[in-house]
């Protein structure tokens, strides 16, 4: 018989500049189903920087911050060396801070028209849809 082996948490860093996203996010991965996991929240991209962040399985960034842009964030990010996947949520409906995104790094890009119950439609971000996402960034 073999041993149970312990998972230690996924640890995934969120930067957003709002404490009331962080919160909606926060319930939002207690309802997604994830194993265990630690979210550290930081306002300030400029701060995030100067962490290790090769010490997060996944990094999550606000696409509209006051004195960074999300995609100059993942960027930046991207230029230290960090290899995990990055995922953006943004409140803009322009298709051009998708692509920026997409072309500074970022592996996933989803809206923040946040659903509780069910899956509306593809521009709700809803803990569902990113827990496949999730778990292939810890696995």
């Amino acid at each position: 018989m073999k041993a149970k082996r312990d998972i230690a948490p996924m640890e995934i860093l969120h930067v957003d500049d709002s404490r009331a996203d962080h919160i909606l996010l926060r319930i939002m991965l207690e309802e997604s189903g994830l194993p265990p996991y630690n979210l550290t929240h930081v306002e300030c991209p400029q701060i995030a920087l100067e962490t290790n962040l090769n010490q997060y399985h996944l990094v999550i960034t606000d696409g509209n911050m006051p004195r960074m842009h999300g995609a100059d964030f993942i960027h930046r990010v991207r230029k230290k060396g960090y290899g995990n996947p990055i995922m953006m949520l943004t409140g803009s409906d322009d298709p051009t801070v998708e692509t920026r995104a997409y072309v500074a790094g970022a592996d996933l890009v989803l809206p923040k028209r946040y659903a509780t119950d069910e899956i509306g439609s593809d521009s709700m971000f809803h803990p569902k849809m990113i827990l496949p996402f999730l778990l292939r960034s810890y696995f």
